[in-house]
C-alpha cells in the first residue's frame, strides 16, 4: 500500500494546536471534545483527523469511546509550521545531524540565508538515568523556574527554552554563537554556521590545528566571557560542540544543559566543562591541562561564581 502524504493545511494545524493544548489534561483525547470545540463541520473535522492519523501525525483510538493524541512526528510538524508562520524559516531541507536527545535539520530563512533547525527528543528511560546527575541541572533549573513537579516538567520543550534563553544571552553579550532566529514548544531556529551550502561547519575534533595552544587560549578566554557577560555556565561543553568558522574562530553550539552561575551546581559544571576541553587538547595535542593559563582561568571563573552566589545569598 501506498503511504498516504499531502501538506497539511491550517484546519490541519489548528487540530493539532488543540490536541498538543490537551496534553496536560488528557493522555487521550475524547475525538467528541475535538470535534465540538473546532469551527468547522463535523464532516470537514472528521476528514482532517483520518487524514492526520494516516499521516502519523496523531494517533487515534476506540476504547469506550474515540480517543486521539498528537504524536511526536504531529508536535514536530506543528512546530515547524509555527517558525514558518512567524519568518524564523522558510523551506526545510535535510537531515544535518542525529543524536539520542536531538535532531538537527537544515532550512533557509525568507532572506534566503541558512538556518539550522533542532528538534530536541526525549526518552523517559534515558530521563530517569540522569536524573540526579548533573545531565539534569538544567531541567531542574527550568523545572523549578516553572515551580512544577518533575512529572509534569515537558522535557524537549523545557530543553529549548534553556537553549533559546543561553543563545539570546550569549548573542546580545557578544559570544561567539549562532544567532538565534526563533523558538516554538520542542524546536529551536538558529543560524547556520556553514562550510558551504546547507553543510554545517566542522566541529572542532575534525579540525588538524596549526596552533592548538593558541586557539585552546581562544576557548578558555571566550568561556570566560560567556560566564562574566552572560552569568550562564555552557554546562556541555567538547570538542563536539565547538564549531570552527570558516575563518578560524570558534562557535559555540548545543546549549540545553546550560545554567545560571547562581545555580547550585554551577561550579561543578563548569569545572566539568574545563577538564573536559583541556582533556582534549591534552589528548591530542599534548597540552598541559594545568598549566597556569588553565589554572588562572579556572580559578577566576570560581572566584566568579563564588561571588555571585554569595550575593544572592
Amino acid at each position: 500500500m501506498a503511504r498516504f502524504h499531502r501538506t497539511v493545511d491550517t484546519k490541519d494545524i489548528a487540530v493539532l494546536r488543540f490536541l498538543d493544548g490537551m496534553r496536560g489534561r488528557f493522555e487521550w483525547v475524547p475525538r467528541e471534545r475535538v470535534l465540538r470545540k473546532l469551527p468547522w463541520s463535523t464532516m470537514k473535522v472528521t476528514r482532517s483527523l483520518g487524514d492526520l492519523d494516516r499521516m502519523a501525525l496523531i494517533q487515534a483510538r476506540n476504547r469506550d469511546e474515540p480517543v486521539l493524541r498528537i504524536t511526536g512526528r504531529g508536535l514536530d510538524t506543528l512546530a515547524l509550521w509555527e517558525l514558518k508562520n512567524h519568518g524564523a524559516i522558510d523551506t526545510v531541507g535535510d537531515l544535518v545531524g542525529k543524536g539520542k536527545e536531538a535532531i538537527v535539520l537544515n532550512a533557509t530563512a525568507p532572506d534566503g540565508s541558512w538556518v539550522a533547525v533542532k528538534l530536541h527528543r526525549y526518552y523517559q528511560l534515558e530521563f530517569e538515568d540522569i536524573r540526579s546527575s548533573l545531565a539534569y541541572a538544567a531541567i531542574e533549573w527550568r523545572r523549578q523556574q516553572l515551580d512544577l513537579r518533575h512529572c509534569e516538567i515537558d522535557v524537549p520543550r523545557a530543553k529549548a527554552q534553556v537553549e533559546m534563553t543561553a543563545l539570546e544571552r550569549c548573542w546580545d553579550a557578544g559570544v561567539s554563537v549562532p544567532r538565534p532566529r526563533g523558538l516554538n514548544r520542542h524546536v529551536v531556529a538558529a543560524e547556520m554556521v556553514t562550510a558551504g551550502e546547507g553543510l554545517p561547519a566542522p566541529p572542532l575534533h575534525r579540525v588538524s590545528l596549526t596552533d592548538p595552544k593558541s586557539t585552546r587560549q581562544v576557548i578558555l578566554d571566550d568561556y570566560r566571557e560567556a560566564v562574566t557577560r552572560t552569568g550562564i555556565v555552557h554546562g556541555d561543553l567538547s570538542e563536539f560542540n565547538i564549531l570552527v568558522h570558516e575563518e578560524g574562530y570558534p562557535v559555540y553550539i548545543d546549549w540545553p544543559q546550560a545554567v545560571p552561575v547562581e545555580y547550585m551546581q554551577a561550579s561543578l559544571l563548569l569545572d566539568r566543562d574545563i577538564d573536559i576541553i583541556t582533556a582534549y587538547f591534552h589528548r591530542e595535542y599534548g597540552l598541559d591541562p594545568e598549566d597556569a593559563l588553565v589554572r588562572r582561568a579556572r580559578a577566576e571563573l570560581e572566584a566568579f561564581i563564588a561571588e555571585r552566589q554569595e550575593s544572592q545569598g
